[in-house]
């Protein structure tokens, strides 16, 4: 129901309470004007009595709590802009950042944003030509040495089994997922 039916409704009452008519006329009043949009037995009841208590305005008090600004246009273009600065940034990060519930972050994110949280795709990594020739030029001197050194140079190789070395910390896939919007390309990772 919208908000200017239920407050024209409310300005019935009040001047239909001044007039004095009673509660069966005018509860038939509104729904012959309102139909089925027409406010419940009990919340024309309610707000008679608060007009005859002297009440004037016809709209709702107002609430104690939270403002809802949160989810204003400024604030979720703000999100945005700091989503699309760092991609890879958390939910919580995001609510902490803009002093927001972790659930109206997700829904700003989500619902408002239409983002969603992706990890890049695993994509492997082809040599390139001068990195195949290194290879190639690698092989044959080895070829080379074993065939002047025999099993002396294979005895000074070393081997592992079960043991990975890296160079540098690999992500995990948490780690690697970010923030993109149905119209944004896929990710690629190599």
């Amino acid at each position: 129901m919208a908000w200017h039916s239920v407050n024209e409704q409310r300005i019935v009452i009040k001047f239909n309470t001044k007039l004095g008519k009673s509660f069966s006329d005018i509860r038939e009043d509104l729904q012959k004007v309102y139909g089925e949009a027409a406010l419940s037995k009990g919340a024309i009841s309610k707000w008679m009595k608060r007009f005859k208590d002297g009440r004037e305005a016809t709209e709702d008090d107002s609430r104690a709590g939270r403002p809802v600004t949160v989810t204003d246009e400024e604030t979720v273009a703000a999100i945005q802009e700091y989503i699309l600065r760092d991609r890879r940034v958390s939910v919580e990060h995001v609510a902490d950042k803009f002093a927001i519930s972790y659930g109206t972050a997700q829904g700003i994110m989500t619902d408002r944003l239409g983002m969603r949280r992706v990890s890049a795709r695993w994509v492997p990594r082809l040599l390139t030509s001068e990195q195949m020739g290194v290879r190639v030029k690698m092989c044959q001197q080895y070829d080379r040495r074993y065939r002047e050194e025999g099993d002396y140079f294979l005895n000074r190789v070393t081997t592992c089994d079960k043991t990975w070395t890296h160079f540098f910390e690999p992500e995990s896939k948490r780690q690697s997922s970010v923030w993109k919007q149905h119209s944004s390309p896929s990710l690629k990772k190599q």
